[in-house]
């Protein structure tokens, strides 16, 4: 699991720190956490696909835009996500993103329901690089 829960960064939210090899993988691993908070990843099947389209001018300011999109779908759409693919380009001084996530709408008859996050904050939010390794940490709003 490239992602472990912090117990002691907020005492009314969730946070969690995300890693990868790849600032791609971190990405993903962020993904996966922050839905994980929201349900049982393993009960949530393949039956919807959405691409989403980002561009920022640093790493930290496109995880919490994309972070922020995906709770937004979630809201709007009332689909969790499983599975994620992400490419990360560096156009001129831009980074864009583009994502494919795979999920299904929510069925709390079948899914094992978690919190329901309603933002990402800033709370000690950060992203970098440790050597050879990106390393994320976000805190959740529930």
């Amino acid at each position: 699991m490239p992602y472990k829960y912090l117990e002691d960064v907020s005492l009314a939210d969730i946070a969690f720190q995300a890693s990868g090899e790849t600032i791609e993988e971190m990405f993903v691993s962020a993904a996966e956490a922050l839905f994980r908070v929201m349900v049982k990843l393993e009960d949530v099947r393949q039956k919807v696909k959405k691409e989403v389209r980002l561009e920022g001018d640093k790493h930290d300011t496109l995880l919490y835009d994309f972070l922020s999109e995906l709770l937004f779908i979630k809201d709007t759409e009332t689909v969790v996500f499983s599975k994620f693919q992400i490419s990360i380009k560096k156009e001129g001084k831009k980074l864009l993103l583009k994502a494919t996530m795979s999920g299904e709408k929510v069925d709390p008859k079948r899914m094992e329901m978690g919190d329901d996050v309603k933002a990402i904050t800033m709370h000690e939010f950060f992203v970098k690089q440790i050597g050879k390794k990106w390393v994320s940490q976000v805190t959740v709003d529930i």
